[in-house]
């Protein structure tokens, strides 16, 4: 005979505590929170503590975001614009990459949806860059990096989505 299902170990205790990778992204994104609403003319909405791998930010167009992410495993941060379901959008920024990787001021990362690891019909253009992770006094330069970036990709994308 089994006992009822809510008196069943779950497998974790009330004194179990988030793991460090947890900790890492929740402890990363209260800075950039921080350096978000530090600025009083970011592009940039508020962005949650927590300790998920990302943050998304809207776009003006409905199928498309600007994503920031940490990625613990890999030990990088990046900016993505991420298009859900529109091989032609991709296409068309693709075809303006020069003068989008002008605006930007470096060469960016251009992914259709056959070199995702999704297996949802996504396109990506990103930016990436490592963090030392152990070193959170390190950590002010990848705060602002993050939160410029995400700046300059809604600065850059913004009115090419809105005219599309």
């Amino acid at each position: 005979m089994r006992r009822p299902l809510s008196t069943e170990p779950t497998g974790t205790s009330s004194d179990d505590s988030e793991t460090e990778a947890d900790k890492t992204k929740r402890e990363f994104w209260e800075s950039v929170a921080e350096e978000v609403s530090s600025r009083s003319d970011t592009s940039l909405g508020p962005v949650s503590s927590g300790s998920s791998y990302h943050r998304d930010q809207p776009t003006p167009l409905q199928d498309s975001i600007i994503r920031l992410s940490i990625n613990t495993q890999k030990r990088q941060i990046s900016v993505h614009l991420l298009i859900r379901d529109d091989w032609s959008l991709f296409d068309h920024l693709e075809d303006d990459a020069e003068a989008i990787e002008a605006e930007l001021g470096t060469e960016i990362e251009w992914v259709p949806p056959d070199r995702t690891n999704s297996s949802k019909e996504r396109c990506k253009v990103r930016l990436t860059r490592p963090i030392n992770l152990d070193e959170r006094t390190d950590w002010g330069e990848a705060v602002k990096w993050i939160v410029d970036r995400g700046e300059q990709f809604h600065a850059v994308f913004d009115d090419r989505l809105a005219a599309y």
